[in-house]
């Protein structure tokens, strides 16, 4: 004799009728088992279904299934235990909701929620500060204060009041500051301000220096450049008179501080060399003039490129000159 079969009132969820009271449906399109009170449809109460759980096997833990809207799909959120356990273990929810909260635990799975991970309040070390000894690698981090005595590798950090562009350095403290006057675009540092460097500069490219006074402080300034331009106007030619001397200023002291200078006298059109020499807006004043140690000269004028003076042995010449004492 067979076994007998028992089975239970069954279809498709649509289709599903009110059930009397302690009679059991089945919908083997949802796999969800109801129970009637009192015959109607919506008095049908929901027992169970194979959706919102996950079975364990020898090697997996069971789970709970958190299923979206069954209009939506059959897509869903599993909740399960750990593989292995030591013991029952309870955790126990907050009562009311925290806006911004995280879920911390006791220690005893009682779970609240906390604005501060890490807060001292509950024992911890204070998450306004999370405390790093020896070597960390850190995934996600999001704290107010971040304490680190060793190493510590970030794959990325975003930091809430750094601006972009900025460059990036250390406060007072320690902390992470960046400011408007050192900005960098990927390809140009500008700086706002002084700099300062105690060690050598060194520039690959080309150095524009804009400002009114160029000042270099060293013992020997040595120039590789065979040709020396001065009063070029942003790397072009005068298109107009300056009024203004152009040459180079000696300082030296001779009872007192003094100038010399050998420049271009705009205002006479000619080079002037002065043994004493004063300055307003670029334009030298001489009120002594200095004179010449030379070896020979030579004179390029309307009689042609010739020399005037030459030495031989300890006799000194005048060579092709002519001194006209004048008529009568």
């Amino acid at each position: 004799m067979s076994n007998p079969v028992l089975q239970f009132k069954r279809g498709n969820l649509a289709s599903l009728p009110g059930l009397q009271a302690g009679e059991p449906g089945f919908t083997i399109d949802k796999f969800d088992l109801y129970v009637g009170i009192d015959s109607t449809t919506s008095n049908n109460k929901f027992i169970g279904s194979h959706r919102f759980w996950e079975k364990g096997s020898a090697t997996a833990a069971s789970g709970v299934k958190l299923v979206e809207a069954r209009d939506n799909g059959a897509n869903a959120i599993t909740i399960k235990a750990p593989t292995s356990l030591s013991g029952d273990q309870d955790y126990v929810m907050p009562a009311t909701a925290v806006n911004t909260g995280y879920l911390r635990s006791d220690g005893s799975g009682n779970l609240s929620w906390d604005t501060a991970p890490n807060k001292p309040q509950s024992g911890g070390t204070g998450a306004e500060e999370v405390n790093v000894s020896g070597v960390g690698t850190v995934a996600f981090l999001k704290s107010t204060n971040v304490n680190v005595s060793g190493v510590a590798t970030i794959a990325s950090a975003q930091i809430s009041d750094l601006t972009s562009g900025r460059v990036v350095t250390a406060g007072s403290n320690g902390e992470l500051q960046d400011s408007g006057n050192l900005t960098f675009n990927g390809s140009q540092l500008n700086v706002t301000g002084n700099i300062n460097s105690t060690g050598n500069f060194s520039v690959g490219g080309d150095l524009t220096v804009s400002g009114t006074v160029t000042q270099l402080n060293t013992v020997n300034t040595t120039v590789e450049d065979v040709l020396l331009e001065l009063q070029v106007v942003d790397g072009a030619a005068l298109s107009s008179d300056t009024n203004k001397d152009v040459g180079i200023i000696m300082n030296y002291y001779s009872g007192s501080a003094k100038k010399a200078a050998i420049f271009w006298d705009d205002s006479v059109g000619r080079i002037v060399v002065g043994s004493e020499v004063s300055e307003s807006s670029s334009v030298l004043t001489t009120s002594a003039y200095a004179g010449f140690e030379i070896g020979s000269l030579f004179v390029n004028d309307c009689a042609g490129a010739s020399q005037v003076i030459s030495c031989s042995g300890t006799t000194r010449s005048l060579e092709n000159i002519t001194i006209d004492g004048g008529s009568f």
